[in-house]
């Protein structure tokens, strides 16, 4: 093998590991979530949101994870079915793992309007969570910060519908290399309280 066929055989050894290690993470959030209070809202279909394009070659690779969690004694919107995971509460907390660049883990509170959700989000709706934590993303959204809380908040009437009816959005960043087996839970469910 030549080194340059070396060198991409190297470096999607490190993507497939990756992806690997981000599975067990999510596998272990899930597994977690409930005693520390939370609900996994996306459970039902794919384990996380994503953003992936066959049309655009950056689409090819996913660089961008989103779970998604509600409180868990909020009461249901519909006390009748137990399979309906939104609940009343109109937070969702949301953690987005971006590989883009430096690795992090952006632990956020996503307020919206009353009944901006009926039903879980999709994993076409991976923008909603997306784009309000992008910080390049001056033109829709103003952004904020008080020491490591930061906030991001629709500029107008028109970007608030467009974000189902998002008010606002608290996050803190922690690198994912901070990230391990025996801390996840305290690093990420205490931040959650804490928003």
């Amino acid at each position: 093998m030549n080194d340059t066929a070396q060198n991409i055989d190297n470096a999607f050894l490190v993507v497939r590991e990756t992806y690997s290690n981000l599975n067990k993470l999510f596998s272990a959030l899930d597994n977690e979530c409930i005693e520390n209070g939370f609900i996994n809202i996306i459970k039902d279909q794919k384990p996380f949101l994503r953003w992936k394009s066959d049309n655009e070659p950056f689409g090819w690779l996913i660089n961008s994870f989103v779970k998604l969690y509600q409180k868990k004694d909020s009461p249901r919107k519909d006390e009748d079915s137990l399979s309906n995971e939104i609940r009343k509460d109109n937070n969702i907390y949301a953690l987005e793992f971006n590989l883009e660049s430096s690795p992090v883990i952006r632990i956020a509170k996503f307020s919206f309007s009353s009944n901006s959700w009926t039903t879980s989000p999709t994993v076409s709706e991976h923008w909603v969570f997306y784009w309000p934590l992008k910080k390049l993303n001056y033109n829709e959204f103003e952004f904020s910060n008080d020491n490591d809380l930061q906030k991001s908040t629709p500029k107008n009437e028109t970007i608030i519908k467009k974000f189902k009816k998002l008010k606002s959005v608290e996050y803190k960043e922690v690198l994912l290399t901070e990230i391990t087996s025996k801390n996840f839970s305290e690093k990420i469910f205490k931040v959650f309280d804490e928003l």
